[in-house]
């Protein structure tokens, strides 16, 4: 046949060719990239040229890709695994668990390694689908035929391919891509979870395959982050620097100006902390909105941020870029409107009791993040949301919950008014004895006091 003629032709090479010593890695009975391309163009032009169908040898290629749309289904999987895998989550799940990953990674290098090669650097293929079988990853949803395509989907694209067997080996990167494509081909892919589906699996099978493999019982297991000591004392640094006049105290100006130096951004990300963390930072810290803070404030509330942030850090990548999408206009804040639109979607919802941020925590988010709020601006930045969200996991008491709602009431009454920051009488009468004042109170196990009674016991001029 056509195609069997096509195929032979493109396999015969030149055994005399000095060439052929350093083509060391040559399959025997198939092709390799240079031998497929060959024989993709001699069937394009046997096809649609000789036939008259296409003028040229370059419009029959064309045609040919364009009827038999080859590849097209890889390259999509391909992208949408780069743009669900290579985002802040992701990297965090990696770095959650890279002692997991860096020991499996070491000891399957040493699994079956190519013809005079040791092993150590690079995976070979066939470890790759012996760790792929101890990981069960079949349990997992991938299908055993698919066990090559995971392989693919994480290589680096390769030319000269046929002077060695890298294009059959992974290194480290690949490796980790490799197994985000096994997450990929599992199941349904959503873009939105691959990130807890990706934790799902080192965490259960990659960590399968490391004690299968004889890893030692330290891998994957959580140490403490050494880092936070060294941020302290970077706060300290930067507090002095800042604190031009001596006060002992920091605006937010002079705090905003110090993080922005260049001669700190590289200490910051040695440390692991984000210009957009300090400035979270500081409105946690300046609990009694004077607009200045103390090296003291400073460091007892990074530290509390930093105890408060273990396990969440996911939780609010994702809050972040919910945002950034969200922030279609680009003014770096969503008003109340937006922010509830965002957090009442399903898909979001679903995604952060993922995460283990419950109903209620979504439910009271805006009060508590409007809490935060306070600079005279209207809508909630980023920071703003962060800070809202971390007083929540920090003291997300009942008391607190009450008075985030309340606060929500009293604002809701002076718009509906006149927007004087105050409220009448009446107003507070017709706000705070409504239904859903009383039924909020009462799931939060919160007695409603006497309103009219509180009211005139503050109204002191007596002016109502």
């Amino acid at each position: 046949s056509l195609a069997d003629t096509v195929f032979i032709g493109a396999n015969v090479l030149d055994k005399g060719n000095k060439l052929m010593k350093e083509m060391t890695a040559l399959p025997n009975q198939g092709l390799c990239r240079f031998q497929f391309l060959e024989a993709f163009t001699k069937l394009a032009i046997q096809r649609y040229q000789l036939t008259g169908e296409q003028e040229s040898a370059l419009a029959a290629v064309k045609e040919l890709q364009r009827v038999l749309n080859l590849g097209q289904d890889v390259v999509y999987m391909r992208s949408t695994l780069q743009q669900a895998l290579f985002v802040e989550e992701c990297c965090l799940v990696v770095k959650q668990n890279k002692k997991l990953l860096e020991e499996t990674f070491a000891i399957y290098c040493k699994r079956l390694p190519f013809p005079g090669k040791g092993g150590g650097k690079f995976m070979s293929f066939g470890a790759w689908v012996e760790f792929l079988q101890a990981c069960s990853a079949t349990e997992f949803g991938l299908s055993h035929l698919e066990a090559g395509l995971a392989f693919a989907l994480g290589k680096e694209i390769r030319i000269d391919e046929f002077r060695s067997f890298r294009h059959m080996e992974l290194s480290w990167s690949e490796f980790l891509v490799s197994v985000a494509a096994v997450v990929r081909l599992s199941g349904n892919f959503q873009q939105d979870f691959l990130s807890d589906r990706l934790l799902e699996f080192i965490e259960e099978h990659v960590a399968r395959a490391a004690r299968a493999a004889g890893a030692s019982g330290l891998a994957g297991r959580a140490t403490l982050d050494p880092a936070l000591a060294k941020m302290v004392t970077l706060v300290g640094e930067m507090f002095v620097q800042a604190d031009q006049d001596n006060s002992g105290f920091l605006s937010f100006q002079e705090f905003n100006t110090v993080i922005r130096q260049k001669s700190f951004e590289k200490s910051m990300k040695d440390v692991g902390i984000s210009a957009e963390d300090f400035k979270t930072l500081f409105l946690q810290v300046d609990v009694d909105k004077s607009g200045t803070v103390s090296l003291d404030e400073l460091c007892d509330g990074l530290v509390k941020m930093k105890k408060a942030m273990v396990g969440v850090e996911r939780t609010i990548a994702f809050m972040r870029k919910m945002f950034e999408e969200s922030d279609e206009d680009g003014s770096g804040s969503l008003s109340k409107e937006e922010f509830q639109s965002l957090f009442q979607h399903p898909t979001v919802r679903m995604k952060l009791q993922q995460m283990d941020v419950s109903t209620e925590d979504i439910d009271d988010l805006w009060a508590a993040v409007d809490a935060q709020d306070d600079d005279g601006q209207a809508g909630v930045s980023a920071e703003e949301m962060v800070a809202g969200f971390l007083s929540l996991r920090q003291d997300g008491s009942i008391v607190k919950r009450g008075v985030n709602f309340l606060r929500q009431v009293f604002k809701a009454a002076d718009a509906a008014g006149n927007s004087s920051g105050s409220l009448s009488r009446e107003e507070v009468e017709q706000a705070f004895y409504a239904e859903e004042v009383a039924d909020r109170l009462e799931q939060l196990s919160l007695e409603a006091p006497d309103w009219l009674g509180m009211f005139d016991a503050i109204d002191v001029n007596g002016d109502g």
